[in-house]
């Protein structure tokens, strides 16, 4: 039997036993749907959460300089993900990008597309600022550690957790 057979069994055998089950993202609440019959009821969608006072941007935009990187900053523009790049992976992150309000979506391993949307950012520059405004917002707002913390405080409360979740403390949308 395989790593991820075994595994799958170990999990269905523990089934019986779980008050829950957490997932960062749909792919991994799929699998759990699908391959270990957990139930809906059970299942719960909590994003890992960033740390966003660490994470801030620039106020107004400007550029400060990056430890390590051998740009100089303000005369180039830096482009940047986070999450593990690997094919296992294979960054779809639309849960977290909404097309047009946050960012723009490419289809996942298509080098071009990818190309040709970083080319329009860097050509529109007002766009391009407008979307890293409204992502900042919803990572705060979904994404940070405060944000996850309330939902797992939820969860083991017993409270629903389709509820807004509430705004790291301190932050006013506009960094």
């Amino acid at each position: 039997m395989s790593g991820p057979q075994r595994r799958r069994r170990l999990r269905k055998l523990y089934k019986p036993s779980a008050s829950h089950y957490v997932s960062a993202s749909k792919d991994p609440d799929e699998y759990l749907a699908q391959a270990i019959c957990a139930p809906a009821r059970l299942r719960f969608l909590i994003a890992d959460g960033a740390d966003a006072h660490t994470f801030t941007p620039s106020p107004c935009g400007v550029a400060q300089a990056v430890p390590g990187c051998p740009f100089a900053a303000g005369q180039h523009r830096m482009v940047g993900a986070v999450g593990r790049l690997q094919k296992v992976k294979n960054k779809r992150t639309p849960e977290v990008v909404e097309e047009g309000n946050t960012g723009l979506l490419v289809p996942s391993d298509d080098a071009d597309a990818t190309a040709q949307a970083l080319c329009r950012l860097y050509t529109d520059a007002a766009r391009a600022w407008r979307f890293a405004q409204s992502a900042r917002r919803q990572a705060v707002k979904s994404f940070g550690i405060a944000a996850m913390a309330h939902s797992y405080e939820r969860l083991f409360s017993g409270q629903r957790l389709d509820e807004s979740v509430h705004i790291v403390p301190g932050y006013s949308g506009q960094s």
